[in-house]
């Protein structure tokens, strides 16, 4: 699976979408290997706010060679128009299952796990947890909002891969710095690459065994550092949230700068007097102004 290569976020977004906008299409038509192609949403999850909002949606679309693509889809304006648009939502972007989490009790256990057809499979599988992911696949933690996760008790079930592995500690790093109590699964040995709880649940996992399995398998950030390390060889973590070391790499071709300097100077751990927001269509940043007395 890869995520989708939207157009860079230009125009203002709408979130919550209106209630009067028309339903969203679903045809998305890009430009692949000198050509125009068009293809059909196959399933789509609905982001929403902790008031049940609709912010926007994630959509699969099937490929032709049996893979399959995450494109985020979401309501804004652009030349006065407004319009559904194949675009990724602002950094920090939110959480799919916020909606959920704000209608738990504060204590209830969170399952954060990657990719929303998986998160919807944990949370059938685990009803009284409250299972939750992050647009934009692995590559993308940085660019969440895990805010509304802080203080909470959060266990993250990463994918049995490298990229798993390292988005889980990514995560991990992230709740940290939030007060959060986080623990790690260690996934089963032997699964395929990638295996992951929508994986379990076609296999027939059920409840008990999930339950069961997370209490056998939970682990510290420490403990699954180490795990790490000897599986997949990950040996340091560039730290994404420490300001000083916070690079945007300029490459030809690479076109995610604009997401990448959004989501450092987006970042709810940067210094108040750096961090940028978005008043109405313009970037503005808080400053103090001195008065006399």
């Amino acid at each position: 699976m890869r995520s989708g290569t939207p157009s860079s976020v230009s125009g203002q977004i709408i979130m919550p979408v209106p209630l009067h906008a028309p339903a969203p299409p679903d045809i998305f038509r890009h430009h692949v290997a000198g050509s125009w192609v068009e293809t059909t949403v196959s399933a789509r999850w609905s982001y929403r706010n902790e008031h049940g909002q609709l912010l926007g949606y994630a959509c699969r679309f099937n490929l032709p060679d049996g893979g399959k693509e995450i494109v985020p889809q979401v309501y804004g304006k652009t030349n006065d128009k407004t319009s559904w648009q194949w675009k990724a939502f602002p950094v920090p972007r939110p959480l799919y299952g916020i909606d959920r989490l704000a209608a738990s009790a504060i204590g209830a256990l969170v399952i954060v796990c990657e990719g929303e057809k998986t998160a919807d499979a944990a949370q059938r599988l685990y009803p009284e947890a409250i299972a939750l992911t992050w647009p934009g696949g692995s590559k993308a933690v940085a660019k969440a909002d895990f805010s509304p996760l802080a203080g909470r008790t959060v266990v993250i079930w990463p994918d049995a891969d490298k990229c798993g592995y390292e988005a889980a500690l990514d995560i991990a790093e992230h709740l940290g710095r939030l007060g959060s109590t986080v623990h790690i699964i260690a996934p089963p040995e032997n699964v395929k690459s990638g295996w992951d709880l929508a994986d379990a649940e076609a296999e027939g996992w059920e409840t008990v065994q999930v339950m069961h399995f997370i209490a056998a398998n939970t682990m510290s950030v420490s403990d699954f550092t180490h795990l790490a390390k000897g599986l997949y060889s990950i040996t340091a973590r560039y730290h994404k949230l420490n300001f000083q070391k916070s690079i945007v790499h300029i490459k030809a071709g690479k076109d995610d700068i604009v997401d990448d300097c959004e989501s450092i100077l987006s970042r709810p751990d940067l210094p108040i007097e750096y961090r940028i927001f978005q008043r109405g269509s313009i970037l503005v940043r808080l400053a103090k102004l001195q008065t006399t007395s």
